[in-house]
Formats: C-alpha cells, sequence, structure tokens
C-alpha cells in the first residue's frame, strides 16, 4: 500500500481511498455470490492518487453540498459572507474535494483522515472522515468540531458516479422514502417550493432514470433504505443518520449519482427565508456534528 492510496479490504469487498485528493473514493468492489463488481465509475484499473477524473469516483461535498447561488452564505438570517463563484453563478460542492487529507491511522478495514477548514471558507472548523468495511457494507461517517468560537451553519454530502451498468443493463433506483421534492429554477437552485415527486422526479417505484432527466433534491424519511440494483449484479442498499436527510439524484449518461447529504440545494439561504425541513445544520462552539451513510450490499 502506497503512502498516497489507502487500500481496505474483507471477504465480502475492496475500497480504495485517495488521500492527496480530497479523500475520495477511487473504487468499491461488492462481492455478491461467486462475482465481483466494480460499482464506481472509473474504479477499474490505476488511479492517479492526486487527481480525480470528471465522472469517477465520490468526493466528500463539505462545507456545503450542492449549490449556493451567487456565492452567498446566509448566516443568522442574512448573508454575512461571499464565496468563490466556481460554476456558473453558484458556489459549488464545498471547498475539501481537493485538499490534501491528513491521514489519522488506518487498518486492513478502516480508517482516519482530517482536515482543518480555512479560507475561503470563513469558519474555522476541524472535519473527521472515517471509512470502514463492515461485513458486506461501507460505512462513511463524519464528524465536524467547530475550532473558532463562532457559531456556524453546515453541510456535507457523498458525490458517488456508481455505474449505469454493469453489463447487464442499466441500474434500477428506487427511494421509497421519497417525501418531497425541491422545485428547482431554470439555474438549478431551489425555489423553496416543496412538490409531490411527479414523473421522473418520483422514484418511489424501482426506475432507472433516463439520461439527462433528474438532477433534483430530494427529502427522505428518517431511517428509510434507498436502493440502487444492477440486473444480473449485486442490489445497494443505502441507509443514512437521520441529519442525513436528502438525496440527490444526478443521471448523466455513463453513471448514476445517488448523493446522500445533509440538506437542499442552497439550504443556508432557504432557512433564512423561512423554510422548514432544509436540513441545515449549524455548529455551535460547544457541540460537535456527527453523521453516516451506510452502503451495503449482497
Amino acid at each position: 500500500m502506497a503512502d498516497d492510496t489507502i487500500i481496505l479490504e474483507n471477504e465480502h469487498g475492496r475500497a480504495v481511498i485517495s488521500p492527496f485528493a480530497g479523500a475520495s473514493l477511487r473504487s468499491l468492489q461488492a462481492v455478491a455470490g461467486n462475482d465481483r463488481f466494480e460499482l464506481i465509475s472509473g474504479g477499474d484499473g490505476p488511479h492517479d492518487p492526486r487527481n480525480v477524473e470528471s465522472g469517477t469516483g465520490c468526493f466528500i461535498m463539505a462545507p456545503w453540498p450542492n449549490r449556493i447561488r451567487d456565492g452567498e452564505l446566509y448566516v443568522d438570517g442574512a448573508v454575512a459572507h461571499r464565496l468563490p463563484i466556481t460554476s456558473g453563478r453558484h458556489a459549488m460542492h464545498g471547498t475539501v474535494r481537493k485538499r490534501v487529507w491528513s491521514n489519522l491511522g488506518f487498518s486492513e478495514s478502516a480508517a482516519h483522515l482530517a482536515l482543518k477548514l480555512f479560507p475561503p471558507w470563513p469558519y474555522p472548523g476541524f472535519l473527521e472522515y472515517e471509512v470502514k468495511l463492515e461485513g458486506p457494507s461501507l460505512l462513511q461517517s463524519f464528524t465536524i468540531t467547530n475550532s473558532g468560537g463562532f457559531d456556524f451553519p453546515f453541510g456535507l454530502g457523498w458525490h458517488p458516479w456508481f455505474r449505469r451498468d454493469l453489463g447487464n443493463g442499466p441500474a434500477l433506483v428506487h427511494i421509497p422514502g421519497q417525501e418531497i421534492v425541491w422545485e428547482l429554477d431554470d439555474e438549478m437552485t431551489s425555489t423553496g417550493r416543496q412538490l409531490t415527486p411527479e414523473g421522473p422526479t418520483d422514484l418511489r417505484s424501482p426506475v432507472t432514470p433516463e439520461v439527462d432527466s433528474l438532477d433534483h433534491c430530494f427529502r427522505v424519511k428518517e431511517g428509510s433504505v434507498s436502493t440502487l440494483k444492477w440486473p444480473g449484479g449485486p442490489t445497494l442498499s443505502i441507509t443514512s443518520s437521520d441529519n442525513v436527510s436528502h438525496l440527490q439524484v444526478y443521471s448523466p449518461d455513463r453513471a448514476i449519482c445517488v448523493e446522500p447529504q445533509t440538506c437542499a440545494v442552497d439550504s443556508f439561504r432557504l432557512q433564512a427565508e423561512g423554510h422548514e425541513g432544509t436540513g441545515a445544520l449549524v455548529v455551535t462552539g460547544e457541540n460537535s456534528v456527527s453523521g453516516w451513510t451506510r452502503w451495503s450490499w449482497g
């Protein structure tokens, strides 16, 4: 195992992590029956330990997931800071996805990584990420600790590029715990309206999303199980802590991204506007915030 690559492995699967490239998950192999399946786009073959090609792997989105319109960071109901614009008019996917994470220790089946939050994010914090292979499942957890004394908003998500097809047809996505879909405007940020899923956004029954039909954020019921089922292959079940209350589903041509995240798109603004159920978290000086997502296969 090279210093810049962490490999976790047991009889049920194998995960490859790149600490020098945002602690990204580069490969996830699942053993089902007598076969081994690579579930992550770009997971086969060698990986550049310092760079993740677009459309491959799984990266961490923090201290916010998804988009913040015009980079306007709302704190206590008002715009308090402006973050750099990185995509269109948005501050996109946080600030940690290309950072080097410190390795706090690892074993054959678990790794513990961390980094400090610093500008352009205006609030000091310490973010820890733990990933474990536990039987036929991958448990990924985070803990964010305030190190600056001022309460600050926080969000985190995982952005996996799951392979659309493992060779026997495209995956079926099933999110029976869908509660609402956040309406998006023409620039892909939430209007604040919470709609009943219908048409392409209704994933309460198993369906293969059409290419480019989805880039939508859903709030899901606490404790619900969402799945991806590949014909002739494994079923991947996604469960998360109660504060990882949303899923973003994106359907490009070569992958299906089912992204557990703590909050809605631009949730800090939505919360400031008085919308409920946004999932926006607050990290105080007294308490850290933790959450997790578990991906199990069989």
